[in-house]
């Protein structure tokens, strides 16, 4: 189980009612809203491991000849990009 964000809460109270007849019940204390949930959700980028989408792309014909990095990168000015601020952020 996993709660809803204070962003979600609002969502929910301001649709209920208004594309059909209803009322939105909340099964949770003010105080556990106010102090307990986060204000947005985690984005999904975040949240799910990317892991088996480059695997998945990185097998199509297309992709084959490049490595991970090319394949993530649109060109290769940003792979370099990317690779100095790497280099950078590891000293």
């Amino acid at each position: 189980m996993e709660w809803v964000t204070r962003a979600n809460a609002a969502q929910r109270r301001g649709r209920a009612g208004r594309v059909m007849p209803g009322v939105c019940f909340h099964l949770y204390s003010k105080y556990r809203h106010d102090f307990n949930f986060l204000e947005q959700p985690i984005p999904e980028i975040h949240r799910v491991p990317l892991e088996q989408l480059i695997l998945r792309i990185k097998v199509l014909p297309n992709f084959e000849d490049r490595t991970i990095h090319q394949v993530l990168c649109k060109s290769e000015f940003q792979f370099l990009c990317w690779y100095r601020f790497r280099e950078h952020s590891l000293r």
